[in-house]
């Protein structure tokens, strides 16, 4: 069933994505009718911009930018598609297994060391009403880890730390929704609200499938407001979200105000053939993993982050280093990450390709160092599909628990909506194959 599943929707994306290829002149940009003076149509770079892997911050700036070019036209409705699919092998250095993996958290505290899956990772569709110059709505609702059971419920741990989680499936979910105020080509000045990405670091990827440490840990979605200000090189984005327990990677003690806020600034700009950019950011309450104290007193801990990307010639470069302002009390220690990543884009049979290489690292979670290296190939070899292939090596594994019950420390055992465990003294190996296809 699983494999029959994933052959139709396989299918359906590739003729989504045949179907949204561009004609010779066309712009990329696909339309499907008007009624009443209403344009609906398709344009598939916007849609890889907007969901594609290689960065989930700030793409409030993709629609305005596509609309100040006439990508997006007023008064019309764009509608996008996304679909992944794996195989995935892990291979775990001893028993119980570290998976880092949520489709094998079925077997977390087994006895295997191996684990293999044929998967539909990720479907997606989103929408964008550009309802006036000025306004626009943004959609985005899908699901992932398709045709598994609906829910599977796993527990890890170590000597010091252990956790129980449940990863829901088949379960479609409103991932982002908001609207967007804003015109470029007549004022540098924005607005938004609703629930999106949290304009706080970069957390960019060179690969096209495996998520850096540093994003795993400080990457923040939730309830948000905010304005932001671009010109001449320059961005700054000011937020504000809910307090409590907000989405993910947000938290503050007080859940009855609008009391955690982050700000986020970069500089970009284009010399001797090279773009060129640097940022940094502040998040006041980050997750709440992290926070300072616990029980009577919790008080909530704040992150920063600095970034730089560089594209030159076909390579593209990026580092981003991301931590907390103090130490977090189930870890005793700062938590602090790092991403350092490198591509190279060149055409294989006529048709793009690129190959990556990143390493990451986390400390301060379970006093120890978590490292990650990912070498991988893709190639675009239909229009808007792209194959590839990635190996990742994780030493000492970081483990991304949705839907966390509870995570045991020596400091004490907190319950978590969503959370990081960290299991040392095992390392894996994971061999991806990869379909992606978007129109």
């Amino acid at each position: 069933m699983k494999l029959k599943l994933l052959t139709l929707a396989l299918g359906l994306a590739t003729a989504g994505a045949v179907m949204a290829a561009p004609a010779a002149g066309s712009n990329n940009v696909q339309q499907a009718g008007n009624n009443m003076g209403v344009t609906i149509g398709t344009y598939a770079p916007y849609t890889w911009q907007m969901m594609s892997n290689y960065s989930p911050v700030g793409r409030q700036m993709y629609i305005l930018k596509n609309r100040q070019h006439g990508h997006l036209a007023n008064h019309a409705l764009y509608f996008g598609g996304y679909a992944k699919a794996d195989a995935m092998w892990q291979i775990a250095s001893k028993s119980p297994s570290a998976f880092n993996n949520p489709v094998f958290l079925s077997s977390l505290g087994s006895s295997t060391r191996n684990g293999s899956d044929v998967q539909l990772t990720d479907v997606s569709l989103l929408m964008t009403a550009d309802i006036n110059q000025w306004t626009t709505v943004y959609m985005q609702l899908g699901d992932s880890l398709i045709g598994g059971p609906g829910s599977v419920t796993g527990s890890i741990g170590t000597t010091s730390f252990t956790a129980t989680a449940t990863v829901n499936r088949n379960s479609v979910q409103f991932q982002q929704g908001y609207l967007l105020l804003g015109d470029l080509s007549q004022k540098p000045v924005y607005g938004f609200i609703g629930k999106k990405d949290i304009d706080f670091g970069y957390f960019g990827s060179v690969n096209m499938f495996a998520q850096p440490l540093n994003r795993e840990l400080f990457a923040a979605v939730g309830n948000t407001v905010g304005v932001g200000y671009t010109q001449h090189g320059i961005d700054v984005v000011l937020s504000a979200m809910n307090g409590g327990d907000n989405g993910t990677n947000l938290y503050t003690t007080n859940s009855s105000a609008i009391n955690n806020f982050a700000i986020n600034a970069s500089y970009g700009s284009h010399m001797k053939g090279a773009d060129w950019r640097i940022g940094a950011g502040y998040l006041n309450g980050v997750s709440e993993e992290f926070v300072r104290t616990r029980g009577t007193g919790t008080a909530s801990n704040g992150a920063w982050d600095l970034n730089g990307q560089v594209a030159i010639d076909n390579f593209d470069v990026l580092a981003e280093y991301t931590a907390t302002t103090n130490k977090a009390a189930l870890h005793t220690a700062t938590v602090k990450a790092w991403n350092i990543g490198v591509g190279y884009n060149f055409p294989f049979m006529g048709r793009k390709s690129k190959v990556s290489f990143s390493y990451s690292q986390a400390q301060g979670l379970a006093a120890n160092s978590f490292t990650q290296y990912v070498i991988g190939f893709r190639n675009e070899f239909m229009p808007n599909v792209w194959g590839g292939i990635s190996y990742a090596y994780n030493n000492n594994v970081l483990i991304d628990l949705p839907n966390v019950g509870s995570i045991t420390t020596p400091k004490g055992t907190a319950t978590l909506n969503n959370g990081v465990l960290p299991v040392t003294g095992v390392n894996n190996n994971t061999i991806l194959l990869d379909l992606t296809a978007a129109f």
